[in-house]
C-alpha cells in the first residue's frame, strides 16, 4: 500500500515537471503558443476582443503563435504564471499581484504601462490621493471618518493607511466601500468625511481622475471635492513574464508590445481596455516603494491578493519558492 502511494506521488511530480517543460520549449507555436493575459478593471468579456487584437498584433510583430487566457477570478491571474501549473506566459497584472507572483513563482515585471497625463506627455505612476468636501487638510482627517475603497487596493487602501499611520492621524470611523466608486458615493452622499482616489501627480485637470467615472452622475463633483493630500507617485501595473520564458522569446514579445501604439487597432484598443497609451522597459525596482510600504505595515503580499495566503500554501507543497 505505501509503496503504491509512493509511485503516485512519483508520477505526479513527474507530471508537474514535464508539465514545465513543455510550456518552456517551443513557445509561440501552433500547438504551444504563447499565452497572454490581461487583468482588468471592467469584466473580461467586454474588452475581450481588445485583448485578442493585442494578441493578435503580437503575434504578427513577434512571429509566435498567441492565445488568450480569461480566468474568472483575480487570484487565477496570478497562479497562471505558476512554474508548477503555468497556464500563461505574459501578462499584465496590477502592481501587488506582481510582487505576489513575483516572491512566489520569480516572475519577472519587463515592461511598465504608460498613461496620458492630460496633455501630449505619457506617465508611468500615479499618485494615491485623498478627498473630501468638508475638511481642508489631512491633519483634519484626524477625528472624521474616511471610506477606504477595499482592503486589497493599493491606491485605495494601502498608501492612505500607511498615510495615516506615518502622520499619526486616527480617523473616528473607516469602513470599506467596495471599490473607488462606491467610496466617493459615500462622502458625496455624506456618509463620509473623505474617501481615496487616484489622479496624476503632475495636474489637476488628467484622464487618471477617478471622478471622472461619476461626472454624469454627479456633474459638480470636481467643485465640491477638493483633493487633502497627494501621496508620492506609484508605478503604473508591469508587464509580467513567468520564470523560465527564455531571453529570445521575451525580447519579441517587448518589442512587439513597445511598437502597439504606432498601430491604430492595437493602439485603440490597449486605450479600451484600461486607458493604456504604450509601454517602456523596467527593471522591477520600481516597485520597491510599495515593498517598502507592505513592510512597514507589518503586511505580506499574500495579505493584499485576495486568496493569497491559500495559493502561497499550494505553491509550498508544489514547489520551493523562488523569488528574487
Amino acid at each position: 500500500m505505501k509503496k503504491a502511494k509512493f509511485i503516485t506521488i512519483v508520477f505526479a511530480l513527474i507530471t508537474v515537471i514535464i508539465s514545465c517543460n513543455l510550456r518552456g520549449s517551443n513557445i509561440g507555436t501552433d500547438t504551444n503558443p504563447l499565452i497572454l493575459e490581461i487583468l482588468t478593471p471592467s469584466p473580461v468579456g467586454a474588452v475581450i476582443n481588445h485583448i485578442n487584437n493585442v494578441a493578435k498584433f503580437i503575434e504578427s510583430e513577434s512571429g509566435l503563435k498567441t492565445a488568450i487566457y480569461a480566468p474568472k477570478r483575480s487570484i487565477e491571474y496570478i497562479q497562471a504564471l505558476s512554474q508548477s501549473s503555468p497556464k500563461a506566459d505574459v501578462a499584465i497584472l496590477n502592481d501587488t499581484g506582481y510582487l505576489f507572483a513575483n516572491d512566489e513563482f520569480g516572475a519577472t515585471a519587463e515592461l511598465i504601462t504608460l498613461r496620458s497625463d492630460g496633455g501630449n506627455k505619457t506617465i508611468s505612476s500615479y499618485c494615491p490621493a485623498i478627498v473630501s468636501i468638508t475638511l481642508s487638510s489631512i491633519d483634519d482627517l484626524n477625528g472624521h471618518s474616511i471610506a477606504f475603497s477595499d482592503e486589497y487596493s493599493t491606491a485605495g487602501y494601502l498608501v492612505p493607511l500607511y498615510t495615516l499611520r506615518e502622520k499619526g492621524i486616527k480617523p473616528s470611523r473607516v469602513i470599506f466601500a467596495g471599490g473607488y466608486i462606491e467610496a466617493l458615493r459615500q462622502l458625496l452622499n455624506g456618509a463620509v468625511d473623505a474617501a481615496p482616489i487616484y489622479t496624476s501627480c503632475e495636474g489637476m485637470n488628467n484622464e487618471l481622475d477617478t471622478r471622472n467615472i461619476l461626472t454624469n452622475e454627479y456633474p459638480d463633483i470636481f467643485t465640491r471635492t477638493k483633493i487633502i493630500y497627494k501621496a508620492r507617485p506609484v508605478p503604473n501595473e508591469p508587464v509580467v513574464f513567468r520564470k523560465n520564458i527564455p531571453q529570445k522569446i521575451k525580447e519579441r514579445v517587448i518589442n512587439a508590445l513597445l511598437r502597439c501604439p504606432e498601430d491604430r487597432v492595437c493602439r485603440d484598443s490597449l486605450y479600451s481596455i484600461n486607458k493604456v497609451r504604450g509601454f517602456k522597459r523596467v527593471s522591477g525596482e520600481e516597485y520597491n516603494y510599495l515593498r517598502a510600504i507592505i513592510k512597514s505595515l507589518e503586511k505580506d503580499t499574500a495579505d493584499l491578493i485576495p486568496g493569497g495566503w491559500v495559493l502561497r500554501i499550494k505553491n509550498t507543497y508544489e514547489l520551493p519558492r523562488t523569488g528574487n
